[in-house]
Order: structure tokens, then C-alpha cells, then sequence
């Protein structure tokens, strides 16, 4: 277990840190290599961060443009639907990615209680994003279904299309919300992981955080 830090030792800590180029003080060994791990994984995490926040700016523009091509090609009222549609739910993915990300880019010093605190935030909010991700997906999964059921039924030629059609979105959806399961299930693991490494600093920094 690691002992608590005292208010005098605070001080030297926060210095050291500061300046990378010194030697750290004679810290417990066990905090000075959680501190090294913190500082390390989040600098790492910051530009992954900007990076996966530009890519899925660029698919969400990708997607835009191709169900705009997807409208030119025939247009009709359900492609006009599905253009609507399509861009409500980029808008929706897009506005909370921006807003649950807000203040998890980098810290707001470079003391040990600002990277030990970003580090924690930013777990909870990707807890956030895996409870988010399944309700956005049910929801996604459903609305484009619905769409679909309603255009064959719209049309008396194509209507005995409908229990195909609605097996096969059944199917793709079990498929999918399978990996999606399975893939934030993963993610969660390993946030709580991280968060459980954390605790111990955070009760060492109790009385500065």
C-alpha cells in the first residue's frame, strides 16, 4: 500500500516533476514508477486523442458525402429520408464526441495532480462513451430499420420484399451488436484497469486533489 503523501514532501514533488530533466526525489518506489506510468500513457493518450477526433471528423464527412451521392444518383423521397436521417445521427455522434472530450486533451499544468486528475477524468469519460455507444447504436439500428420497413411498405410492388428485408436486418444487427458488445466490453475492462492503477495515486494525492 502506498503511504500517503505528506503536505512538506507535496512541495520537492511538484518541482521534480516540472523539470524533466532532474532526478526524481527519493519517492516509494512503487509511486514513482505509477507517476512514470501516468505521465507517459497520457501524453501518448493526448495525441492519439487529437488524431482519433480528426479521423472520425473525416468519416463522418466521408459518410455525408457519399449518402449525398447515394440522393443524386436516384432521388426519391425515402433517399432524401435516409440523407436526413444520416446526417441527424453524424450530427448527434458528432456533438457528443466534441462535448464528452472537452478538457481531456492535455492537462492544465504540468504538476502530478493535474495528470493524475486528467487521467481520471478522462476513464470516466470513456466509461461515459461505452454506455453512450450502445444506446446510440440501438437507437441507430432501429431508426434505419424503421425507414427501410416503412419505404417497402410505401410501395405495393416491393412490399412482399418486407420479411426478407426484415430477417436480413435482424440478422446484421444481431451480427453487429455482437462485436459492438464484445468490443466495448473489452474497452470497459481496460478502463477499469486504469482506473484501479489510479486509485492508489489519488489516495496518495488525497489531501492536494
Amino acid at each position: 500500500m502506498i503511504e500517503r503523501v505528506e503536505r512538506n514532501e507535496w512541495h520537492s514533488w511538484q518541482e521534480a516533476w516540472q523539470e524533466p530533466g532532474e532526478q526524481q526525489l527519493a519517492w516509494p518506489a512503487e509511486l514513482a514508477e505509477r507517476v512514470a506510468r501516468v505521465k507517459r500513457s497520457s501524453r501518448r493518450f493526448g495525441l492519439a486523442l487529437v488524431a482519433v477526433t480528426a479521423g472520425e471528423l473525416l468519416v463522418s464527412l466521408a459518410t455525408l458525402l457519399f449518402v449525398t451521392w447515394y440522393v443524386v444518383q436516384k432521388p426519391t423521397p425515402w433517399r432524401f429520408a435516409m440523407f436526413a436521417l444520416a446526417a441527424l445521427l453524424v450530427l448527434v455522434a458528432q456533438t457528443f464526441t466534441l462535448r464528452n472530450r472537452r478538457g481531456t486533451y492535455q492537462p492544465e499544468n504540468q504538476t502530478i495532480r493535474a495528470f493524475v486528475e486528467l487521467e481520471w477524468l478522462r476513464a470516466q469519460r470513456q466509461l461515459r462513451t461505452i454506455r453512450w455507444s450502445l444506446k446510440f447504436f440501438a437507437a441507430e439500428i432501429l431508426a434505419l430499420t424503421a425507414l427501410r420497413v416503412a419505404e417497402l411498405a410505401s410501395d405495393p410492388g416491393r412490399i412482399d420484399r418486407l420479411p426478407r428485408v426484415l430477417l436480413q436486418l435482424t440478422a446484421l444487427g444481431i451480427v453487429l451488436a455482437g462485436i459492438l458488445g464484445g468490443g466495448l466490453w473489452l474497452w470497459r475492462r481496460q478502463v477499469h484497469r486504469k482506473m484501479k492503477e489510479l486509485e492508489p495515486l489519488r489516495a496518495a494525492f488525497a489531501p492536494q486533489l
